[in-house]
């Protein structure tokens, strides 16, 4: 089972924002200017979503609600990071100053967004282990955006829904 537009869901809520679309539609529109991204555009708006989460929103796009949020969202904790020489990240542990001395705004967001991704990770997978206690399927993998599960045939059809509730709960 693996997550649908990961990052681009996960800073959404991060940053108390909603896509209207499916993301990387509505990037597209916002991108190329257009009410009906082509396949192609569809796919470069992946590639520039990703320019913009990773190395940082561009000033052409700020006017659009996402890349604000992510812009002030970036700007505040970056102001923290210099004001207070850290950060918490959502997993309430501290990014401290001193044992980053070449930090940028970019890199700090990107340490954020990890570290959001890793902790709302950790619980789901809690969630899935105490579902398959005294289950012959297991979860054999675990990547940033899936799960990979080892299913009995005799258990699938009793957990597969289960499965898919807890894994697709917050993210589809």
């Amino acid at each position: 089972m693996d997550y649908d537009s990961f990052h681009p869901y996960l800073i959404a809520k991060m940053i108390g924002y909603e896509f209207k679309d499916y993301p990387y539609n509505e990037l597209a529109k916002v991108y190329f200017d257009t009410d009906n991204p082509t396949p192609s555009q569809y796919k470069e708006s992946k590639i520039l979503t990703f320019k913009q989460i990773y190395g940082g929103v561009h000033k052409k796009y700020l006017h659009h609600p996402f890349f604000k949020g992510i812009q002030n969202y970036t700007d505040e904790q970056w102001d923290v990071f210099q004001k207070e020489g850290f950060v918490i990240n959502s997993g309430g542990r501290k990014i401290k100053k001193e044992n980053h001395k070449e930090m940028t705004k970019a890199k700090l967001f990107n340490y954020l967004i990890q570290a959001k991704e890793t902790s709302e990770n950790m619980h789901t997978l809690g969630v899935i282990h105490e579902s398959l206690k005294g289950k012959k399927t297991k979860v054999v993998l675990y990547n940033y955006d899936a799960f990979v599960f080892d299913f009995c045939d005799a258990e699938y059809d009793s957990l597969f829904g289960i499965l898919k509730f807890v894994v697709m709960g917050d993210y589809p």
